[in-house]
């Protein structure tokens, strides 16, 4: 079974710090302007956005953005291979949601039985599902097995 533990990709890139970039230290008069403009500091900075000011970036908010939106009509890989294995998938939004999935994770696996089975019609192939039931007991299994046909 997977038991993964993700942070949202949204609420880690919102909460991120912002990448300084790499530093132009080339005085003003250096870069190339338009004709007619004067290169002072403040058109410089204007023009290639150095200092940062009161600058926000939002292009990679909106990428990210777009990433989750699409990831609700396409499958995530992570959640296919919970599902494939039978395990859960947890998040977290801050440390202590962390520290209970963490525990809730230890507390699946130290109260686990495993069931083994063989099955008896080898000879039929394709997709099999498994439903386990154990009286009025929470049972978690995959959802099936694939078998090949002997030739």
């Amino acid at each position: 079974m997977f038991y993964p533990v993700d942070m949202s990709r949204l609420l880690s890139t919102w909460a991120a710090k912002p990448d300084p970039g790499r530093q132009d230290l080339r005085p003003p008069a250096m870069h190339p302007m338009p004709s007619g403009v004067p290169a002072t500091p403040t058109s410089v900075a204007q023009m290639y956005g150095i200092g940062g000011g009161g600058r926000a970036e939002f292009i990679p908010l909106m990428v990210e953005l777009f990433k989750d939106v699409k990831a609700i009509f396409k499958d995530n890989p992570v959640e296919a291979f919970t599902k494939g294995t039978g395990g859960t998938e947890y998040t977290f939004f801050k440390q202590r949601g962390l520290e209970d999935a963490v525990q809730k994770i230890g507390a699946e696996l130290h109260s686990q039985y495993f069931v083994s089975y063989t099955p008896n019609n080898k000879d039929e192939g394709g997709f099999h599902t498994i439903e386990v039931t154990v009286g009025p007991y929470k049972t978690q299994t995959r959802p099936g097995y694939w078998l090949g046909t002997k030739q």
